[in-house]
């Protein structure tokens, strides 16, 4: 039996025992800037527990110490945000209590903002961590330890970190119940932080970690959940905040709001501005609702193309009576008016080459299902596309995930009415999730439209996408130059460029930008 006394430290009284502190979720590092950083860990009780930095190859002694008290409060979990940090520079960093000593952590800070220096990152999300106590129902995440064996200066998680509900989801029924209390909350972050790929990228390279709609519950709006189930989004806020290097606190939002977001950006030097966006804190409820067909009995798969093109994948001409009207609808929001505000300042006054949009959900025209996503937005969706093209901001660039595919195209505010491309996105994962061909599979038997069954993406082909594949596990780099030449490239989870499904026998899934003065 393992013997505890009770000791009186600093007016505190702790359990001393026998065996040492463990920390027991490795460390992890995020939202770095050119002189500061977000350093995280985890207990296995309550402790108080020190932070040593150093920018050599030895801890002796540090170039920084912090202090601090692990809580049950915080699920014994601590963020420390360091401080006075030198830029461009590797750190590594450890946690230790007495003669207990956390793995070593790696991170580097971004470069002065005024400096031309070489930028490479990567990004994906959609991790799904069910499991059945021996094995992991969506892989080992090996697109983590591919992007990370490309020593990237950090990664962008980018949204359903966890699946609190939709659990070990094959296209209709989930595999294992939802979880609707904090601890099981937590207990999903723990199964993550257990897959040896993730694991190990948090621990050698910081990230910007950003929430989606599973870290809650399925296609949240923040609007709504307010009333509906704010209990689950407290949880779901919370959690996600206890187990992410995030910085605290978040940023400001509106009244509607269901809290603060995630709003916030990041610099690295003259090449590269990271804009990261929440898209569920603020949003108002879809409109599904509206385009609900009686006489299908089923929401309009494609409300937004154009009716000759619905006719030829066998829908009807037009969508139900008030539908469009309700995507179109100035008073809805993806964003909330404070952040918008914000995102439009912060492309304003941009002095990077490439401004990256990082967006849980994407925004270029796609057609199928658009509810969730900037489509389901549209007139949101065209101010912010309209204020980029009327202030001539050059070289945008979004980057995102949640639809489970890799795509590629230019963005337009529309296409067949006005289509000069006033952006570009890339979209990739999962990292380990269902992929969109078989999640479209299982859609196929339950909505019978031909353009479903086809697993080359009818409705992709109808948008001329540049790329595009839907069954890879994977994760996209990107590459600057110090002179600003950019290369973006979709990957699958053993580091190969995706093969494009439009265009077979084309090249792979990249893209090489020049930036446009």
């Amino acid at each position: 039996m393992l013997c505890t006394v009770l000791v009186l430290c600093g007016g505190n009284i702790f359990n001393a025992r026998a065996a040492p502190l463990e920390f027991t979720h490795g460390v992890a590092s995020g939202d770095v800037t050119s002189t500061t950083a977000v350093l995280w860990t985890r207990t296995d009780e309550r402790a108080p527990i020190e932070l040593e930095i150093t920018s050599r190859d030895n801890f002796d002694p540090p170039d920084f110490r912090y202090s601090t008290t692990t809580s049950e409060t915080n699920d014994f979990t601590t963020k420390i945000t360091a401080t006075n940090l030198k830029p461009n520079t590797p750190y590594h960093y450890r946690w230790t209590a007495g003669n207990a000593s956390s793995e070593v952590g790696m991170f580097i800070t971004a470069p002065f903002d005024d400096q031309a220096a070489a930028v490479h990152f990567s990004w994906s999300g959609d991790t799904d961590p069910s499991n059945n106590g021996s094995s992991y129902y969506f892989g080992h995440w090996n697109a983590f330890q591919s992007a990370l064996s490309e020593r990237p200066q950090f990664f962008i998680y980018l949204g359903d970190t966890i699946y609190s509900d939709n659990r070990g989801n094959n296209g209709t029924v989930p595999s294992f119940p939802k979880v609707n209390e904090l601890p099981e909350f937590r207990g999903l972050y723990k199964d993550a932080r257990d897959v040896t790929a993730l694991h190990k990228l948090l621990s050698k390279n910081s990230i910007y970690a950003l929430w989606d709609d599973n870290e809650v519950m399925n296609d949240w709006a923040g609007q709504t959940i307010k009333t509906t189930n704010k209990a689950r989004y407290d949880f779901g806020k919370q959690s996600f905040d206890e187990y992410m290097p995030i910085q605290d606190p978040w940023s400001a939002s509106d009244p509607v709001c269901a809290g603060p977001t995630q709003f916030r950006v990041k610099h690295w030097g003259l090449n590269a501005d990271i804009i990261i966006l929440d898209t569920r804190s603020c949003r108002s409820a879809e409109a599904t609702k509206n385009c609900f067909d009686p006489d299908t009995n089923l929401t309009d798969i494609a409300p937004t193309i154009p009716g000759p093109l619905r006719e030829k994948i066998g829908l009807k001409k037009d969508p139900p009576a008030g539908c469009l009207e309700a995507i179109k609808d100035p008073s809805r929001t993806l964003l909330g008016a404070t952040q918008k505000s914000m995102f439009k300042n912060a492309l304003l006054e941009s002095k990077a080459k490439f401004k990256f949009v990082i967006t849980s959900v994407n925004v270029q025209q796609t057609y199928g299902n658009p509810y969730d996503r900037w489509e389901g937005y549209d007139a949101e969706r065209s101010e912010i596309l309209n204020f980029i093209k009327d202030n001539l901001i050059k070289n945008v660039i979004f980057l995102s995930t949640d639809s489970h595919q890799n795509l590629m195209n230019e963005v337009f505010i529309d296409q067949f009415i006005a289509s000069t491309p006033i952006a570009y996105e890339f979209v990739t994962g999962p990292v380990g999730a269902l992929t969109e061909e078989k999640n479209l599979k299982a859609l196929s038997t339950y909505y019978h439209h031909d353009f479903l069954t086809d697993k080359k993406f009818a409705l992709t082909r109808v948008v001329n996408a540049d790329c595009g594949n839907l069954d890879k596990f994977s994760y996209g780099t990107v590459d600057i130059t110090p002179n600003g030449l950019l290369k973006i490239t979709l990957k699958d989870e053993n580091k190969v460029p995706i093969t494009d499904e439009l265009h077979p026998g084309g090249p792979p899934c990249a893209k090489t930008f020049h930036p446009v003065p």
